[in-house]
């Protein structure tokens, strides 16, 4: 058992802890399963597996600037103990050894200390430290009172220190855009992986393709990233044509299971050939599709739930579903994403080896019927949460080794990056923490797309679960300058391929998510397509994604 103890700015217990979405997690980041509570100001964490764990959960910090950031936080792995920890200690401690662990996994131990963010993190840093230093009593916490000889002043400036260090990091995620970006976009870092491949293998790299380099994180992939947006199928106007070819390189298509197929065999392909037909022969873009599998309860037609027990017949279903969508589309689709988030494992429960058997089916089954195309797969909630909850699911990457493994080649890997939205796995989080993330997902040496990356342009609803906030609450501004940020960082790593826009329009009220769109529900521009167009720009240009400090 772990327990955690945290003051209020008054220097009381915090009343207001609130471990709704709370996980605990062990070695390697691994969500696992366990019971969090809180009350007074205690968070007692009660894991299922014996060992050292860390919790993680939705905190409110304040930078230096003032900026407040509601993101999900850490701390380290902690061995079991009677006596409590202090909550906002751990956290800092958690993000001074993040922020060394970045340091030199982005080589950049040689900035200047007089660097604004360097100077940030010595600070922060030395702030933790003090706190460290007061942090016990002279008296025991009891069962009675954890709070007791425990200092609410070390709390206080450990809570400082975590803001500190926040902000240090991001400033540091994207000073690693600085330095990268230039290379990544003039083509050098892609010839330089072609000469020490050619030096290795004796000939260049065959058409193009994507290159390992011998200690590097994951692939560098030729060519520049290309930005693109999701359009929904059903809304077709001149407008949104218009604001297409402004802004986007691609387009991409959902093609929801319960919008292609709402009734069984009755398809209506109608919405979705009007787009691509547009896209092909009057706007010239390529044309991404999918996810043409997702078991999400917004993606599922009601008659599917029929087969979840019977996986034999669901599986011959899904076959059927996939050979009628790819063999209509591939005369004029160049990228699919055949399956995402099967790995989530919600809506029906399948066993680990009927996920790997639906996703070499889907597979195998768009080589056959469109050998031409790429095929990537879908990774939904990259970190990790559901697996905290659900036994039968399995970590994003986790699965997406499993399917390598197991034979099944992929030509890349498709992940889902929302932040500050109502729903599973979409809580805001730092920049540093969205960059760590793709340099995981990049270990696993495929080219990256993010195939859905967005965050909101208004606060969520009232009455929806809790999201996050990043820099204070969401609003266009805010939705814009996440957009260039996070996509800047995208477009500087070497094995990112493609970055697409979760929505070009907003959805309508009463979703789940509506104001993800670069667009308005009346058309009108927001401040976040006017982002995405300068760096469309910039990106072909190869100029500078972000401006020096």
């Amino acid at each position: 058992m772990l327990r955690f103890v945290a003051f209020s700015q008054e220097g009381a217990p915090d009343p207001s802890l609130d471990v709704a979405g709370a996980y605990m997690f062990g070695p390697g980041e691994v969500p696992m399963q366990s019971e969090i509570t809180a009350g007074g100001g205690v968070v007692t964490c009660v894991p299922r597996l014996d060992g050292a764990a860390g919790l993680s959960l939705l905190l409110s910090v304040v930078g230096p600037d003032g900026a407040e950031r509601e993101i999900q936080l850490q701390t380290c792995l902690l061995p079991p103990r009677e006596r409590p920890y202090l909550l906002w200690l751990e956290i800092a401690r958690r993000q001074v050894m993040r922020v060394l662990n970045r340091l030199e996994d982005w080589a950049l131990f040689d900035l200047p200390q007089d660097n604004p963010a360097m100077k940030m993190f010595a600070e922060g840093r030395e702030l933790f430290s003090h706190a460290l230093v007061g942090a016990g009593g002279v008296s025991e916490p009891s069962a009675d009172d954890p709070h007791a000889g425990v200092s609410a002043e070390s709390d206080a400036m450990a809570r400082t220190a975590v803001g500190m260090i926040v902000e240090a990091g991001e400033r540091l995620a994207l000073e690693q855009v600085r330095r990268d970006a230039p290379r990544r976009l003039s083509g050098a870092m892609y010839e330089e992986a072609s000469e020490q491949y050619a030096h290795a293998h004796g000939e260049p790299p065959p058409g193009g393709a994507a290159v390992i380099v011998q200690n590097a994180v994951g692939v560098v992939v030729s060519g520049r990233p290309l930005l693109g947006a999701r359009v929904t199928p059903r809304v077709f106007a001149e407008p949104l044509q218009q604001a297409v070819q402004k802004s986007c390189d691609f387009i991409s298509l959902p093609m929801r299971w319960n919008e292609m197929e709402p009734q069984e065999s009755q398809y209506e392909f109608g919405p979705t050939d009007r787009w691509i037909e547009w896209a092909v022969r009057t706007a010239k873009l390529p044309v991404h599709a999918g996810p043409v599998v997702d078991f999400s309860p917004e993606c599922l037609p009601e008659y599917l739930y029929i087969w979840e027990n019977d996986y034999e017949e669901l599986r011959e279903v899904v076959h059927e579903h996939v050979r009628s969508i790819v063999t209509r589309y591939r005369r004029t689709v160049t990228r699919w994403t055949i399956a995402s988030g099967l790995h989530v494992n919600t809506n029906f429960t399948l066993s680990y080896d009927q996920l790997l058997d639906l996703t070499r089916l889907c597979v195998l089954l768009v080589r056959r019927l469109h050998p031409g195309s790429k095929v990537f797969l879908g990774l939904d909630q990259p970190w990790g949460e559901h697996y905290a909850d659900n036994r039968y699911s399995l970590p994003a990457l986790a699965y997406a080794q499993a399917v390598s493994d197991a034979g099944v080649h992929v030509d890349g890997l498709a992940v889902r990056l929302i932040c500050g939205s109502p729903g599973p796995g979409t809580v805001a989080r730092d920049l540093m923490s969205i960059s760590g993330m793709l340099d995981r997902c990049a270990e696993l040496e495929k080219p990256l797309a993010l195939s859905v990356v967005g965050a909101p342009s208004a606060p969520p609803p009232p009455g929806a679960p809790r999201a996050g906030r990043w820099r204070g609450e969401w609003s266009p501004a805010t939705q814009a300058a996440w957009l260039e940020q996070v996509c800047a960082i995208a477009a500087s790593k070497p094995y990112v391929q493609s970055l697409c826009w979760a929505d070009l329009l907003d959805a309508p009220p009463g979703s789940s998510a509506p104001s993800l769109g670069l667009l308005a529900r009346d058309g009108k521009a927001k401040p976040s397509f006017e982002a995405l167009t300068r760096l469309r720009t910039t990106i072909r240009e190869a100029g500078d994604l972000l401006p020096a400090e």
